[in-house]
């Protein structure tokens, strides 16, 4: 969570020699975004990072960022910094890991602690900024990956990746189809196994999904499971 520019260009470097990918927190504090997108990052995550690049005196560990509230109009009054950030994340095809979901739940579901000591407020600041960053991080062409950063409650009948897409292109601006890339080829891509797995092609592992209705016309449809189909074998729904 925290790691200074310097150290982390070198341990990028070094994972890359290795045939590896380097994938981090967006913001590794006292390094900022800036600072993980130099250093040729395959993957980041957490959207609501991208806020502490603005700051004059930004937070200088991991736990003190989580007592900030980030201020969504830094998107706007400080626009041209942004676009540079993710013209350099297009040039170097880093890829976003939003998880959009994570700040959604938390300000969805917040606990009694987390109301009473004000905690509540960041996490819908959080939310917010999430939304604005990924559409503006999209709109400039990034790519972004589908994670949720938060495993499925006992007893859900599906994991927290539909939802993450649901919000991606309801919240965020994506199209359905690239909502889809997000959570399939994209994060096959970033993980370094999309030579194998990722997207329906001669010669690729058997990872599918069978529906039986069409997420490109409504994306809640990602849910119309009927089978499964992992490497090969089938699941019945």
């Amino acid at each position: 969570a925290n790691m200074e520019p310097g150290l982390i260009k070198r341990i990028v470097e070094e994972v890359h020699k290795q045939g590896l990918k380097a994938w981090s927190h967006l913001a590794v504090f006292p390094s900022m975004a800036s600072d993980s997108i130099d250093a040729g990052m395959d993957g980041v995550s957490h959207s609501p990072m991208f806020y502490f690049q603005s700051m004059e005196n930004p937070p200088q560990t991991y736990l003190d960022s989580k007592k900030i509230k980030v201020d969504s109009s830094v998107l706007e009054t400080q626009s041209e910094m942004y676009k540079k950030l993710f013209s350099r994340m297009v040039e170097k095809n880093i890829i976003l890991d939003a998880t959009v979901f994570v700040y959604y739940y938390s300000a969805e579901k917040p606990t009694c602690e987390e109301k009473e000591k004000g905690k509540w407020e960041i996490m819908k600041q959080n939310y917010e900024f999430a939304i604005k960053a990924t559409a503006a991080a999209y709109m400039s062409g990034v790519k972004i990956s589908a994670g949720t950063d938060y495993m499925v409650e006992s007893g859900d009948a599906f994991p927290n990746i539909h939802k993450e897409i649901e919000l991606l292109v309801l919240q965020c601006g994506l199209t359905p189809i690239d909502a889809i890339r997000a959570a399939t080829y994209n994060n096959a891509q970033v993980m370094g196994i999309n030579a194998k797995t990722g997207s329906i092609e001669k010669g690729k592992m058997a990872d599918l999904v069978i529906l039986t209705a069409d997420p490109l016309i409504k994306i809640e449809n990602t849910r119309s499971i009927q089978m499964v189909i992992k490497e090969g074998r089938i699941f019945q729904r």
